[in-house]
C-alpha cells in the first residue's frame, strides 16, 4: 500500500511540473506572437509608445509648474483644486511607471518634480529616488532636486534636514515670518554647495530675503527634530 501511494505522489509531481512547463512555454510563445503582430505592445518593444509616455510626462510637469507660477494670486479654493490636480498627476505618473515607461533622464526628472509636491513621506522619498536615477543617467538639474526631496522627506518624518532647503511659515505671528527648519550640522557644507549652490550661511541669507521688511528673526524653527548621523541613509549619507 505504501508503495502505491509513493508512486502516485511521484507521478502527480511529474504531471504538475509538466503542466507548469507547458504553461510557461505557451505564455512565452503567445507573448512573442502578440508582440510581433502588434497585439501586445509596451514601451519595451515599441519606441512610439515610449515617446508618447515621455511627452505625456513632460505635459504633466508643465501643468504642475504652471499652477505653481500662479500660486501667488491663488485663493483657498484654487489651492484645493491644485491639491486635487497634484493627486491626479501623481496617479498618472504611477501608471506610466507601472507600464515600465521611464527610460530617459527627463522621464525620471519629470516624475520626481511631480512627486515632490506630494503629501506623505513616501512621495518625497520616491521623488528623491527618481531624481537620483535622473542624475545617474546624466541629468545635471536633478542634483538640486535630490537635495530638496531628501530634505522634505527627512523633515516630514521628524528628522533634521541635510541641505537647508526647507523653511516653515509662522502663520500665528503678527506678520508672516519664515524660519529655517533645523539642519544636521555634521553633514558636510561642501555637499550643500555642490548640490544647491549655497552653503548653510547662504541659506540663512536666503531666509533673510524671505523675511525682508519685517521684524522676523532669521533663525531656526523651534522644532524638536532628531539627528541624522552619517549612515542614516544607505548609499547616500
Amino acid at each position: 500500500m505504501c508503495k502505491v501511494v509513493k508512486c502516485f505522489e511521484l507521478n502527480s509531481t511529474a504531471v504538475i511540473m509538466k503542466i507548469i512547463f507547458l504553461c510557461v512555454l505557451s505564455f512565452s510563445i503567445c507573448a512573442q506572437a502578440f508582440s510581433e503582430k502588434g497585439i501586445y505592445q509596451t514601451c519595451l518593444n515599441n519606441p512610439t509608445i515610449q515617446k508618447e509616455r515621455s511627452d505625456e510626462l513632460k505635459r504633466l510637469l508643465e501643468a504642475d509648474q504652471k499652477e505653481r507660477e500662479e500660486m501667488s494670486q491663488a485663493n483657498p479654493g484654487d489651492l484645493i483644486n491644485i491639491a486635487k490636480n497634484d493627486l491626479l498627476r501623481r496617479k498618472r505618473v504611477g501608471e506610466i511607471f507601472g507600464e515600465g515607461c521611464f527610460k530617459i533622464p527627463k522621464d525620471y526628472l519629470s516624475a520626481a518634480l511631480i512627486y515632490q509636491h506630494g503629501d506623505v513621506p513616501d512621495h518625497y522619498m520616491q521623488a528623491f529616488m527618481w531624481a537620483k536615477n535622473a542624475l545617474d543617467l546624466g541629468e545635471p538639474n536633478a542634483k538640486s532636486l535630490m537635495a530638496v526631496a531628501i530634505d522634505r522627506y527627512l523633515v516630514s518624518v521628524g528628522k533634521k534636514q541635510l541641505y537647508g532647503t526647507q523653511v516653515f511659515v509662522l502663520f500665528d505671528s503678527p506678520t508672516l515670518c519664515y524660519c529655517l527648519q533645523p539642519v544636521e550640522l555634521s553633514f558636510p557644507d561642501y555637499r550643500r554647495q555642490t548640490a544647491c549652490g549655497r552653503s548653510l550661511n547662504e541659506s540663512f541669507k536666503w531666509l533673510a530675503s524671505l523675511n525682508a521688511n519685517t521684524n522676523c528673526p532669521n533663525t531656526y524653527c523651534d522644532q524638536d527634530l532628531t539627528e541624522v548621523p552619517e549612515g542614516s541613509i544607505i548609499g547616500f549619507w
